[in-house]
């Protein structure tokens, strides 16, 4: 199991790394790659809200309050940025209230999702959300 300050640190890489494959893509943000369904901005808007979603997921486990959903209409990769400036804003305490002793506190998990329903699995969803549409992105 890893520490909460793993989690920590591999989340923040993998959310760096989409970030910069979304900022990578403002030049073809409404172009569908070959072999994808998906633009760019299809999946900015995909990510950044599940961003918010897991966040909400982790908070009672936390002790935090729930984040409002948002509506997110990204015409831009300058838009995205901004969008996870406010994620980063409105869902940080509930990232900074992680600690070895919440991990294993209960957390909703999408069906079909391979990980505990527990704060822990929900990160790790998160990280490999990330990475997935990293990767994605960087198709695109």
């Amino acid at each position: 199991m890893a520490t909460a300050a793993e989690l920590m640190q591999q989340m923040g890489e993998a959310r760096a790394a989409l970030q910069a494959a979304i900022a990578g893509a403002a030049d073809r943000w409404e172009t569908v790659a070959e072999g994808e369904e998906w633009t760019p901005r299809h999946i900015a808007e995909h990510a950044i809200g599940a961003e918010r979603s897991f966040a909400g997921m982790m908070a009672p486990g936390v002790g935090q309050a729930t984040p409002s959903s948002v509506d997110l209409s990204l015409a831009s990769a300058a838009d995205a940025a901004a969008a996870f400036t406010t994620n980063e804003n409105d869902c940080g305490s509930i990232i900074e209230a992680l600690s070895d002793e919440n991990l294993s506190a209960d957390a909703p998990m999408p069906d079909g999702a391979p990980f505990d329903k527990s704060v822990e699995g929900v990160m790790n969803l998160s990280i490999y959300h990330y990475k997935d549409h990293a990767g994605q992105v960087g198709k695109a």
